[in-house]
């Protein structure tokens, strides 16, 4: 009885080590992945998005250190490009619109718009 509680102690001791490792890896800088059928925070690669808790910065690359590009609106649309990464705190995505180009905004402040992106 005495070993089992052992082991299931190093197990669960082992599993927090190797969560905790994995989060300081994964913070460690930004790491994006593109598939087509990844997800991106609530949405996948492909989707498309509308700023909902807005504005917000339309940056030239992922983190709060990069250049502001422009400004986006609540409401503005765009298509999802690649992602996620993970820089300063948030989880940013490349996004498309005709109107501002591509960058990459906060996922965060994107949600999901079922209607789709225009001229699909």
């Amino acid at each position: 009885m005495i070993s089992n509680i052992r082991r299931m102690s190093m197990v669960r001791g082992l599993v927090l080590t190797l969560v905790a490792v994995g989060l300081v890896i994964g913070i460690g800088g930004l790491r994006a992945r593109s598939a087509s059928a990844e997800l991106v925070a609530d949405f996948a690669i492909g989707d498309t998005v509308r700023v909902f808790d807005g504005p917000v910065h339309f940056r030239e690359a992922a983190g709060l250190d990069a250049p502001i590009a422009a400004v986006a609106p609540d409401g503005e649309l765009f298509l999802v490009l690649d992602g996620p990464g993970y820089r300063d705190g948030y989880t940013w995505v490349k996004v498309f619109n005709d109107y501002y180009g591509t960058g990459w905004m906060a996922a965060g402040f994107l949600a999901v718009d079922p209607d789709g992106f225009p001229g699909e």
